[in-house]
């Protein structure tokens, strides 16, 4: 039920539910405890806890299994003691099927970011395209209001002149109303101008982030490809396991 007076767990000392004496002598995942020895005895291997207060925690033979578990040869269960079991400490299929679950796992966690990453490179690649058109547009249009101010700006100019000459040759409010034209086509002008700079301002944006997350597709595709081959092996291993009829 808990580590004894010392406060220890795997000692002497330890209590066994309902028992008020010594340690229980089979305890988690089936050990066996041999308080004179401080062993625990796993049917094919042997496991030291202590030796004399330093702890170890390790195993003192290789896994009889040999690299049919993996390729350290003084693992258990893949290191998962808590999802996985060996009773008889020959079963490497169990083990395996945890570290294929988990490949698996790991392969699609990879496969879902390689997708976000793919919608984002193409959310900003239409934001890029969108703000490229509008920089056109607005250049467009800044280019026809000028267009346009240039050629009021020459009537003025010859109105004013022939008004200069000969005031009755010009059409009352005709100067006027030239001139409420020129500052119309110039104030078009402007607003175009700063549109078509704001439209490539956006695009800039769009662009330095349409970079970034093609560098991040990049990144993800290639651990997408590495969690895939890492599943695979995986999936290999566990398969040749059951195949071997040691599960």
């Amino acid at each position: 039920t808990g580590p004894g007076p010392d406060y220890i767990w795997f000692t002497d000392d330890d209590a066994g539910s309902g028992f008020t004496y010594g340690a229980n002598d089979m305890i988690f995942c089936g050990y066996r405890y041999d308080p004179e020895t401080r062993l625990y005895y796993v049917r094919n291997r042997m496991f030291l806890t202590d030796t004399g207060g330093a702890s170890v925690g390790r195993w003192l033979q290789r896994d009889p299994i040999g690299y049919a578990g993996g390729i350290n040869l003084y693992e258990y269960v893949a290191g998962n003691p808590i999802g996985t079991l060996d009773t008889l400490g020959l079963d490497c299929c169990s083990a395996l099927k945890a570290t294929y679950d988990a490949a698996e796992a790991a392969a699609e966690q990879a496969r879902k970011e390689l997708l976000q990453a793919l919608a984002d490179a193409n959310k900003w690649l239409m934001r890029e395209q969108r703000d490229m058109r509008l920089v056109d547009i607005y250049k467009g249009k800044a280019k026809q209001w000028k267009l346009l101010y240039d050629i009021e700006s020459a009537i003025v100019m010859n109105l004013m002149k022939e008004e200069d000459t000969d005031p009755n040759a010009v059409t009352p409010g005709a100067l006027s109303e030239a001139q409420h034209l020129q500052i119309k086509y110039l104030n078009d002008y402007q607003v175009a101008l700063a549109e078509e700079k704001n439209a490539r301002a956006a695009e800039i944006t769009a662009q330095r982030w349409q970079a970034y997350w093609q560098s991040a597709v990049s990144a993800e595709k290639a651990s997408y490809i590495k969690a895939i081959n890492r599943a695979f092996d995986a999936r290999e291993k566990y398969r040749n396991c059951l195949k071997s009829g040691s599960s």
